[in-house]
C-alpha cells in the first residue's frame, strides 16, 4: 500500500540538513542543532514524498517550509509524514546555482 496525496494536498516527511553551522562556522551537534532549530524558526522543513494531481508549484523530492501548526501529524509503517496543503506552504528551499566561468 501507499499514501496518494489528493488534490492540492501535499505528503511530506521531516527533513533534517546533513549538519548546521552557527553564524561563527562552528558544526552544532545533533542536540543542540534541534533547540537551536526550535529557538530561531517557528517552521517544520520537510521533503515531498508525494503531490495531489491539483498542486502547481510543488513536485515530489522539494524540500519546503511550513508553519508548525499548519499540517496534520501521522505515523504510517512507523514513518512520521504530514499532510500540508499547498497554499499552506510558507517557502520552497532552492539551491543556488554555481556561476559558469
Amino acid at each position: 500500500m501507499r499514501i496518494e496525496p489528493l488534490g492540492t494536498q501535499i505528503l511530506v516527511e521531516p527533513y533534517k540538513p546533513e549538519t548546521k553551522k552557527d553564524d561563527k562556522g562552528i558544526i552544532l551537534p545533533d542536540d543542540v542543532q534541534e533547540r537551536y532549530d526550535a529557538e530561531k524558526m517557528p517552521f517544520i522543513m520537510g521533503k515531498v514524498i508525494a503531490v495531489g494531481n491539483k498542486t502547481i508549484f510543488i513536485k515530489s523530492g522539494n524540500i519546503v517550509l511550513f508553519e508548525r501548526h499548519t499540517p496534520i501529524k501521522f505515523t504510517y509503517n512507523d514513518i512520521e509524514y504530514y499532510t500540508i496543503k499547498e497554499e499552506y506552504l510558507t517557502a520552497r528551499i532552492v539551491e543556488d546555482q554555481k556561476a559558469e566561468a
